[in-house]
């Protein structure tokens, strides 16, 4: 059966401190055997209801280069119970290393399997997709690997040979994995599928900005680009390599619970259990609101949009829109209406003037987003404040926490904004943004928002990572970065021809679980009291009261971690 929820509401991002470990892990030792008969150990979690009558999609997890331990088995169970779907630690080096490696042997193993012999790492990750696709509980055509580090590693190169592929792997999902050019140099790849009849899985990587250089994230793009594979991949700034590891000194509460999320709602689309379709709200209800720049005197109009005053609290949180380079028009206003829906007060602003807003030809559209944002980048900037302190003088609008989000032109403006040292919000959103190194300003001190860019991996647009990357952490900014390959620049424009449903909806997901996290939310009539914001400089997000777990609690990351935010413009048909 079918339930279709039409978004008319979504879900805010819930935001707590803890994630944590379950109290025990809940799993059931196997014994089996590798392709050459080599004896191996691994642990399965099943939930509950599993059966051959109702089979379950199931997670195969490659473990970091410690091989199978209670961090995987707590994984596991975790999958299970959290999301129904049934979890396999697999073993890697084998029945005699069960109950440990020494540490002196880690890096030997691992090197062994990863560097010296890849085939029979491939073979040993076989094994284990081969082992869960025989369980009769088990729906043989949703199964993914997920792989930690030294695994996180593995998965990818299992994903991306062709002579590994099996049918049965739907998608891979990588958490602080390895990602240099080494571990791709001797696998079999192909730009072509021979045959037509091989199904590369999908693939998320995820990422930390001090683990991973950006050099071989874009080394990486290009190899998924060539082995014909879909992919994403998220990077977050500042985090050390094995953030996802509790009790570890990486360990990082915020993007543990941030990654696990975004793991969720990736494999949840591909086994099938969510599905998105467009079901525009148009534009009724959105005012429209004449003011001017002081800066020059320029008569400007832009949109505003209210959430309904008997479902929300007031004052709310605010978003700025800055349009793409055919000045503000219906689009912006729809995107207005959409937050408006979420509880959000949201306003699309002018940059070019209430003269210049429809239809505009080819050459004014250059002329125009080339004036501000390469030849009078202080202008724009003076645009974007000026429609800021615009919003943040309603009394409605609670002034301390407002975003600002920007398409295309509008998306190279706000990080604009943001490398100039402006702190009039707390987060900027960059959607298909152009990030070509003469639009990047001189960093005026420090970065103030929170900077999310999310890009096609096809959009030429995107400009250097490595130089976006450099230049964000020269001005200690708390920066996100996701890129869909097969993307194309306008991905959200729901009328061209580059639209891409699901990049829509992960980019804008992301965005609103940023806000969730930064800013305090929406807060509907009859609530108790608004969720508290976050704090600043790279901390945990702060816990609402009560709510957090403690490790060993047994507390579920989905719900009591970042709650991912639903995406009001589509419909979600839950399976």
């Amino acid at each position: 059966m079918k339930f279709v929820a039409s978004l008319l509401f979504a879900l805010i991002p819930t935001i707590v401190a803890q994630g944590g470990p379950p109290a025990e892990a809940l799993v059931e030792r196997m014994e089996y055997a590798d392709a050459e008969g080599a004896a191996l150990v691994g642990f399965l979690s099943m939930p509950e209801g599993a059966s051959a009558e109702s089979p379950v999609p199931a997670v195969v997890i490659i473990p970091d280069w410690n091989n199978v331990d209670d961090y995987e088995k707590l994984r596991a169970t975790m999958i299970a119970q959290e999301l129904g779907w049934a979890s396999f630690a697999a073993d890697i080096y084998g029945a005699e290393y069960e109950t440990g490696v020494p540490d002196d042997m880690r890096g030997t193993l691992a090197g062994t399997y990863r560097n010296e012999n890849p085939d029979l790492f491939m073979q040993r990750i076989a094994a284990a997709v081969d082992q869960v696709a025989a369980m009769p509980e088990i729906d043989s055509s949703k199964i993914a690997l997920v792989g930690y580090c030294f695994g996180g590693s593995g998965v990818l190169m299992f994903a991306i040979d062709d002579s590994s592929i099996n049918d049965n792997v739907a998608a891979v999902v990588s958490f602080h994995g390895g990602l240099g050019p080494h571990v791709f140099d001797h696998r079999n790849m192909s730009s072509t599928m021979e045959g037509g009849d091989m199904i590369k899985p999908e693939i998320l990587v995820l990422s930390g900005g001090n683990d991973d250089a950006s050099s071989d994230i874009q080394t990486l793009e290009m190899t998924l680009d060539n082995s014909t594979n879909l992919w994403e991949i998220t990077r977050y700034w500042g985090i050390e390599h094995a953030w996802t590891v509790w009790g570890g000194d990486a360990y990082n509460e915020w993007a543990d619970i941030r990654s696990w999320e975004s793991m969720v709602e990736f494999l949840k689309e591909v086994f099938g259990e969510t599905s998105f379709e467009y079901s525009p709200l148009g534009v009724d209800g959105v005012e429209t609101v004449d003011y001017t720049d002081a800066t020059d005197g320029k008569a400007l109009r832009g949109y505003l949009a209210q959430p309904n005053a008997s479902m929300y609290v007031t004052p709310s949180p605010a978003v700025i829109i800055i349009p793409n380079w055919d000045g503000v028009n219906t689009y912006e206003q729809e995107r207005a209406k959409l937050l408006s829906e979420l509880g959000y007060v949201a306003f699309a602003a002018d940059i070019y003037g209430a003269d210049l807003q429809t239809d505009l030809s080819q050459d004014v559209r250059i002329e125009q987003s080339s004036l501000y944002r390469a030849d009078n980048v202080s202008l724009f900037v003076s645009r974007m404040q000026t429609a800021i302190d615009l919003v943040k003088s309603y009394d409605f609008v609670d002034s301390e926490n407002v975003a600002m989000m920007g398409y295309c032109f509008g998306g190279t403006g706000v990080v604009q904004y943001a490398f100039m040292g402006m702190d009039g919000v707390k987060v900027v959103g960059a959607f298909h943004g152009n990030f070509e190194e003469s639009l990047l300003p001189a960093i005026e001190g420090p970065i103030v928002p929170y900077t999310m860019i999310l890009s096609g991996g096809n959009d030429g647009q995107h400009g250097n990572q490595t130089l976006v990357e450099m230049m964000l952490n020269n001005g200690t900014a708390e920066w996100e970065i996701s890129r869909w390959s097969g993307v194309d620049h306008g991905f959200t424009e729901w009328e061209s021809e580059a639209y891409n449903l699901n990049a829509d909806y992960r980019s804008w997901s992301a965005f609103l679980t940023a806000m969730g996290e930064k800013m305090v939310t929406p807060v509907r009539v009859g609530d108790a009291e608004a969720p508290v914001a976050a704090p600043t400089e790279g901390e945990a997000p702060a816990p609402t009261e009560g709510s957090a777990p403690t490790e060993g609690s047994g507390a579920s990351y989905l719900q009591s971690g970042v709650i991912a935010s639903l995406l009001l413009l589509l419909s979600i048909t839950f399976m």
